[in-house]
C-alpha cells in the first residue's frame, strides 16, 4: 500500500479574458455569410463554433505564408477578409457552454492557476476592436469577459 503525505495535484486549467460583445449564432452567421446548410451541417454544437472561427481567419497558424503555401499548390485562393477577432461561448463551461449565445472581440490576457494578474484595455485597442466589429457590421458597447476554469485534483 502507498501512503501519499503532504500536498499533490494534478492540475490542469486554461482561462481566457475577452473584451467584446455579446452576439447571437445567427448574428455571426449573417454577417459571415455562412449558410443555414453549413450550419446543418455541423454534427455537434461545438462545431458551430469551429465554423464561425474558420470563417474569421481561413488561415489561422500562418496567415501570408499559409495563403503562399495554397497558391504554390496550385488552389485558387479567394480573397476572403480576415478579422483580428476571437470568439468564446457563453454558460457554464462543465457542460452548460451555450453555442447559441456568443462573445466576439479580442483575447486580452488569460490566468494561470494562482497567478494574481492586472487586466486593462488601452483606447487603442478598444478603437481596434470596435473598427474589427464595424467591418462585421457588429456594433455595441465593450465589455470585459473572464473565464477561468482549474481542474485540480488534490
Amino acid at each position: 500500500m502507498k501512503i501519499r503525505a503532504g500536498f499533490v495535484s494534478n492540475s490542469s486549467s486554461s482561462s481566457f479574458v475577452l473584451r467584446g460583445i455579446p452576439v447571437t449564432k445567427e448574428q455571426l452567421a449573417l454577417a459571415l455569410k455562412i449558410s443555414q446548410e453549413e450550419i446543418d451541417e455541423c454534427g455537434e454544437s461545438y462545431e458551430v463554433l469551429e465554423l464561425i472561427e474558420s470563417k474569421l481567419n481561413p488561415y489561422p497558424k500562418y496567415g501570408q505564408l499559409e495563403k503562399m503555401k495554397v497558391a504554390a499548390e496550385g488552389a485558387p485562393i479567394e480573397d476572403e477578409p480576415t478579422y483580428e477577432l476571437d470568439v468564446h461561448s457563453t454558460g457554464n463551461y462543465f457542460g452548460n457552454n451555450d453555442y447559441d449565445n456568443l462573445i466576439i472581440g479580442k483575447e486580452i490576457g488569460g490566468f494561470e492557476d494562482g497567478e494574481v494578474e492586472e487586466i486593462g484595455c488601452s483606447e487603442e485597442t478598444d478603437k481596434t476592436i470596435l473598427d474589427e466589429l464595424s467591418r462585421l457590421g457588429l456594433t455595441g458597447p465593450l465589455r470585459t469577459y473572464v473565464q477561468m476554469i482549474s481542474n485540480d485534483n488534490y
